[in-house]
């Protein structure tokens, strides 16, 4: 049983799956689930871009909507793991492998989530460094995000979290931007 699961254990972290995205037909009102998430609260849908509240519920590993989606409307189904402790340790209590078990896949789960995250981003930075030669302030700006984000994916999942929001709302592209001495991106305040 256990080498049963050490290897599930391998085959989730070399997945690295935590979103699916389909194309609704306008009849379809189930969507599979293809990766692991610990609580169904932790599964989440948007529409055209737009997070989706009510009107489905997470069954059998599916989503389904209570009425189907726009036809040709894009239907993300994605999992976002709560960093709140699924599992609260105590001194002298007694470690259950069931415990660890769920405490370690949570945290795989954080950790898959930054990784998916990052290559969106890094695929979405790279289309607009392409797009954007022509504006060497902004394309030297994002260059030090990427960068920041790569350096903070390996140190430290915190800083991502900083990072990611900046990315993606475009802020990057504000005239207030932009890089200091040491290579950090740095927003300059009126009095500048």
């Amino acid at each position: 049983v256990f080498l049963f699961f050490v290897k599930e254990m391998i085959n989730i972290a070399i997945k690295l799956l935590t979103s699916v995205t389909y194309t609704a037909t306008g009849e379809q009102t189930t969507f599979a689930i293809p990766f692991d998430y610990l609580r169904s609260a932790f599964v989440y849908v948007s529409v055209d871009d737009e997070k989706v509240a009510s009107g489905f519920e997470v069954i059998d590993r599916n989503v389904v909507f209570t009425s189907p989606p726009a036809k040709d409307a894009e239907v993300k189904v994605y999992r976002t793991t709560s960093t709140k402790p699924l599992v609260s340790w105590s001194d002298a209590s007694i470690l259950k492998a069931r415990d660890m078990a769920v405490s370690q896949i949570q945290e795989l789960h954080i950790l898959e989530e930054a990784q998916d995250k990052m290559n969106d981003l890094l695929s979405r930075c790279e289309t607009v460094l392409t797009e954007s030669k022509e504006n060497l302030a902004e394309t030297k700006i994002l260059t030090k995000l990427v960068e920041k984000l790569q350096t903070a994916i390996t140190e430290n999942v915190e800083e991502i979290k900083a990072i990611i929001p900046i990315i993606e709302q475009g802020y990057f592209l504000n005239a207030s931007l932009s890089i200091d001495a040491e290579g950090y991106v740095v927003q300059e305040t009126e009095g500048e």
